[in-house]
């Protein structure tokens, strides 16, 4: 029984980690307005599980798959035409967090990225 409650513990330390994350970038995010340019702090986390398509790939998996995500993001307020030509779109750019449910043998995954992103607005 002392492996199940240190997985538990280890999964609980994940979940106050993201959580801790969410808090401080909110933080952040309400001291947006005090910069010129504004911007946007958004931080995602994510769990899910694998299952294996045969019985061969049961060794793979290990442990549920978890991720975290953050991204700082720009509004753009038509100043541009292609600002407007586009529906005022978000640019910016993130980081992404993946663990792939075996460390040993699948690893972990890093991505940087960026993104343009279109706002659904009503006129």
């Amino acid at each position: 029984m002392p492996g199940i409650w240190i997985t538990r513990a280890s999964q609980n330390l994940r979940y106050l980690g993201a959580t801790i994350l969410i808090f401080f970038f909110a933080s952040l995010t309400a001291r947006a307005q005090l910069f010129k340019r504004p911007f946007i702090i958004e931080s995602n986390a994510h769990t899910g599980l694998v299952v294996p398509l045969y019985e061969a790939m049961n060794y793979l998996v290990t442990e549920d798959i978890y991720a975290y995500d953050l991204s700082v993001s720009f509004p753009t307020t038509g100043k541009s035409y292609w600002e407007k030509l586009y529906r005022y779109p978000r640019t910016g750019f993130g980081y992404s967090y993946w663990s792939l449910g075996n460390n040993e043998i699948l690893g972990k995954a890093h991505a940087l990225y960026s993104f343009q992103s279109r706002l659904k607005r009503f006129h």
